[in-house]
């Protein structure tokens, strides 16, 4: 086969020689898949026709391009930090991912990547990945011995939420969580061995009553968590929650023992309560809190705010840009703290919205349906200008500076001219160093194209101001990309944190983002500290620095400098053993 006629790249490669001879070599049994090879920063160098059959691109659009123009959204967080740490570490991975087609539809894959190497130096030469679509393998997901589909784990069925999000923007979704009533009794009245299989049994009866196409998990030992996908209407959904609840209510007999139980479900249902697959599990926690609240046997359906009604983005964001000009949006602000020292390291500014005639609104009940750009620059803008006036007010004050972090969206950094007009709205406050300003990145994904953030984050932070990315798993680029850019601290997003004591697939995320920190040589911050536990096995993994309910809800300004005054971190804190992180875990 001559250099110039590989099956795989085709005569007209624009690969390097190089890589197309590795290509050849290791890629004869993969002629069906759809493939691509890139260089070492990722940039698409060549494809062949399967994988334009599977994503619907022409070639001239993705040649050239970075593979994130295949995402989907679905993986968040730390899923592709850790897929390129893996990649560093051992030069392959493997695992089904789920990615969009040029249409829009998102659809599950088979995805292997292999590092190319140079026979001469070693090196790492480029990557070549192999796909292979699984919309066809309708019966991939696990069944038992009824063909009923099993539950998944956290990770999985979150994946599987956020693509139902994604690829039915328009369709009505429930997520319900499931808590067992007076469980602890059950434990103790039947002994453990029952109990557990109670729980399988839950589990099974659980599953039978949701379709192929829903999806179920357990969250802790009570809990269980489900979403109903694909309903029509709102009425619909409230019946079939109804339904599963009913079924889940009847009597369990086991060894002879016929055991009585209730439980109360708690739901959030899409588009109504708007947001991610992470802030609608919220919503439905919000609302298992009030069933339990009232009584045994309950079924609650989150409500937002009545401004959260469903309304247009379009007319939401008019909403909003007017609540900003009127003087309604307000700054909380929660503090980050050193877990084994309790010192103050910062503060995070959080959005709020006082409306006039709905009270405080919290930021994920309006700004996510913020359709324009614009809008969100702006509030970027102004959240910018109030947290440097209010650091100057404590400085003038209390006669100390405090650290500030400001969520920004990446494409308002990425926006040329942003280091400009940075500096002007710091001129407003003088006194204030920039090195007191910390610029939270929120979606880093859309840095993947980072030449034009590159040039403004060095621009900012040759004035002092540092960076933190909070969704490692969106900046999808080579580690060798991440480390290129100004970002000094990453963090680990609530949903893994919240979920590290309770279930094994989130701890092991956690130490993956923990070891990407240090093999980068960035801090790693901890959000979602909700319990005192938490804070303690993160201390023992390696992590210091932390922000949550377990240290402080986020308060107005005026009662930030009492709060400093009296915090104290829990005993447990204290006497943790911190185990500094490692590269490699």
């Amino acid at each position: 086969m001559g250099a110039g006629k590989n099956p795989l790249l085709g005569s007209d490669a624009g690969a390097s020689d190089m890589l197309r001879d590795l290509a050849r070599q290791s890629l004869p049994d993969l002629l069906s898949e759809g493939v691509y090879i890139t260089d070492p920063l990722g940039t698409i160098l060549e494809v062949n026709e399967p994988i334009l059959a599977i994503t619907g691109y022409a070639r001239d659009e993705v040649v050239g391009r970075h593979p994130s123009i295949f995402h989907s959204g679905v993986h968040d967080q730390t899923f592709y930090a850790m897929l390129w740490l893996e990649l560093a570490k051992r030069g392959t991975w493997s695992g089904v991912v789920w990615n969009r087609r040029k249409s829009g539809e998102v659809y599950k894959q088979q995805l292997r990547i292999q590092a190319l190497r140079s026979p001469e130096t070693g090196e790492v030469a480029g990557y070549q990945a192999a796909a292979l679509d699984l919309t066809a393998l309708c019966a991939d997901r696990p069944r038992d011995a009824a063909g009923t589909p099993i539950a998944h784990d956290r990770s999985s069925f979150m994946a599987d939420l956020r693509a139902l999000l994604l690829s039915n923007p328009d369709a009505h979704a429930a997520i319900c969580i499931v808590d067992i009533d007076r469980f602890t009794e059950i434990n103790a009245l039947h002994g453990e061995a029952i109990a557990d299989r109670l729980l399988a049994e839950i589990a099974v009866r659980l599953r039978r009553c949701l379709r192929e196409y829903d999806a179920v998990t357990r969250l802790s030992g009570d809990e269980f968590a489900f979403f109903l996908s694909r309903m029509d209407d709102i009425s619909q959904v409230s019946l079939a929650v109804r339904r599963v609840h009913d079924a889940l209510q009847k009597p369990y007999e086991i060894d002879g023992q016929v055991i009585d139980l209730t439980m109360c479900i708690g739901s959030a249902v899409y588009p109504y309560d708007r947001g991610s697959a992470s802030a609608l599990m919220r919503a439905a926690a919000h609302a298992l809190v009030a069933a339990k609240a009232g009584g045994r046997g309950q079924v609650r359906q989150y409500l937002a705010p009545a401004a959260a009604e469903d309304l247009p983005g379009a007319r939401i964001g008019a909403q909003v840009e007017e609540g900003l000009r009127q003087g309604q949006m307000r700054l909380h602000y929660q503090p980050k703290v050193d877990m084994a020292t309790g010192e103050v390291v910062g503060m995070e500014a959080l959005l709020r919205w006082q409306h006039p005639e709905r009270g405080l609104i919290a930021p994920d009940e309006f700004l996510k349906r913020v359709r324009s750009q614009r809008i969100l620059m702006d509030i970027g803008e102004w959240a910018l200008s109030a947290a440097l006036g209010q650091v100057d007010a404590w400085r003038r004050r209390h006669g100390s500076l405090v650290r500030i972090s400001v969520n920004l969206i990446a494409e308002q950094v990425s926006t040329a001219g942003f280091a400009r007009r940075l500096a002007r709205i710091a001129d407003r406050y003088a006194a204030v160093p920039l090195s007191c300003l910390e610029i939270e990145v929120v979606d880093g994904g859309a840095l993947n194209d980072f030449a034009d953030a590159r040039t403004e984050m060095c621009a900012c932070r040759d004035m002092g101001v540092s960076f933190s990315i909070d969704d490692l798993g969106a900046l999808t680029a080579d580690i060798d990309v991440l480390d290129g850019l100004p970002v000094g601290i990453l963090k680990i997003d609530r949903f893994f944190v919240e979920g590290l004591c309770a279930n094994p697939t989130d701890r092991e995320i956690v130490e993956k983002a923990i070891a990407l920190g240090a093999r980068l040589g960035r801090k790693v911050i901890a959000e979602g500290v909700e319990t005192e536990e938490i804070g303690t096995a993160l201390l023992e993994m390696g992590i210091r620095h932390a922000q949550g309910f377990a240290v402080a809800r986020p308060m107005p300004p005026e009662d930030i400098f009492a709060w400093m005054e009296t915090y104290t971190p829990p005993a447990s804190w204290r006497a943790a053993v911190f185990a500094p992180a490692r590269a490699e875990v």
